[in-house]
């Protein structure tokens, strides 16, 4: 969701055009919601788009606003590093231990598998 809010405070009907990084134009529903503000629903779809607001004036002109932004990847995404606190936990709960090296994750184990 995108708002916009009018330096005027004017009620005037507001129409946006959205396009997507690839150039398709995206559905962008734009409604009033308060005098002089706007809410532009586009769908939840990260990427970089392109915006052309156009508004209608007082004295039957055109103002025209363009830019562009970006919709970022959701925050589950984000490379954040190594939960040192996190680990140091779970190793206090489970009496593991930390493997310091990758060779160490192809050690030999100290018991055997077995099946039944």
């Amino acid at each position: 969701m995108i708002i916009l809010e009018s330096a005027s405070q004017n009620n005037l009907p507001l129409s946006a055009n959205v396009v997507s990084e690839n150039g398709q134009i995206v559905d962008a529903n734009t409604k009033l919601v308060a005098p002089g503000q706007y809410e532009i629903i586009i769908p939840k779809q990260s990427g970089m788009y392109y915006i052309s607001v156009k508004q209608e004036n007082n004295e039957g002109g055109t103002n025209l606003y363009q830019t562009g932004f970006t919709v970022p990847y959701s925050e589950e995404y984000l490379q954040q590093g190594l939960n040192k606190s996190l680990i140091k936990e779970l190793l206090a709960v489970s009496g593991g231990q930390e493997l310091k090296t990758e060779a160490q994750a192809f050690r030999d184990l100290q018991t055997t598998s077995r099946q039944k």
